[in-house]
Parts: C-alpha cells; structure tokens; sequence
C-alpha cells in the first residue's frame, strides 16, 4: 500500500544517507562530508524517488535550513510546528510522524513526514558553537549558497524527512 512504500523509501534514503556520509567522514574527513551533504544527498532523494515512485526530501523548520530549495511548504510548516510542540512536551523527535490521507491536492494519494533525531556526527557541521570545528565554519562562509549558522540545530531534531 502508499504507506508502506512511503516508508521503505524513507528507511531507503536514510540508510543510503548515514552510510554515505559515514565512510565519507570515516575516509575523507569533514570537509569532504560537507560536499557530500551538499551534492550527493539530493541525487541520493532523487534515486529513492524514482525506485519508490515517490517525492522525498529533507526538510528543515523554516529559518533554520542551509539550503533555501530545503524551505518547508505551508503543510509542511503546520506539521513542523506540530511536532515542535510534542517535542516541547517530552517526545522524541525519531518516534514522531504524521500521516494524512484527506484534504490532499488531486496528484497526491498520502503525505507522511517523518521525525528525525539528530545524530553525534551531524553536530559536526550543524552543532553550536565549539561543536563546529573552525574549518566548518570558515568553509561555510566561504560558500556562496550557504548562510553560516552554528545555533542551525539549537534544539537537536529539526530535519525532517517527507514522502509525497
């Protein structure tokens, strides 16, 4: 069923992505992580997209993404917020999810957004202050596309996956 594929195509894109960027680390270092977020997560969303016949992406609270084309939709604001008041309230962010069957535009049969925990390595380059090594940073500066934001994951769990 829609749901079902929704999420394999979802666990799909988060295994390919801590895998991918993992080994780039564990082999390359920081520098090339930062490349690999950059370039190679949205060709990874592309792939799972097409395997799964879904859209899929990773979305941020808005004022909070690196990448302005990662902004969040209207929906996708409402469920932010959602889950940033379950959060405020104890829960996790990995155990939250939203599913909606209603209410949809005519060329979508589901949404699902799921929660996602921020891992010990993603604070590398999306920590606070000296989480940041100072060469994420300067290479973050110097990147036209990218605003520096060391307070980027403040609280920890705003990257959220979508399936459309």
């Amino acid at each position: 069923d829609d749901f079902r594929r929704a999420e394999r195509a979802a666990v799909g894109l988060s295994e390919r992505l801590i895998s991918g960027l993992t080994r780039t680390m564990s082999e390359r270092g920081i520098l090339p992580a930062l490349t690999f977020c950059k370039e190679q997560a949205p060709r990874l969303a592309q792939q799972v997209a097409s395997e799964h016949g879904v859209r899929i992406g990773r979305i941020s609270v808005a004022g909070r993404q690196r990448n302005s084309g990662n902004a969040p939709t209207p929906w996708q604001s409402r469920i932010l917020s959602q889950f940033q008041q379950k959060v405020d309230q104890g829960a996790k962010p990995d155990d939250l999810v939203h599913v909606q069957t209603t209410e949809l535009p005519d060329t979508v049969a589901l949404r699902v957004m799921y929660g996602i925990g921020v891992q010990p390595y993603c604070l590398s380059c999306h920590g606070s202050g000296n989480e940041v090594p100072e060469e994420v940073r300067t290479a973050l500066g110097e990147a036209p596309s990218a605003a520096p934001q060391t307070c980027f994951f403040a609280q920890r769990w705003n990257f959220f996956e979508k399936v459309c």
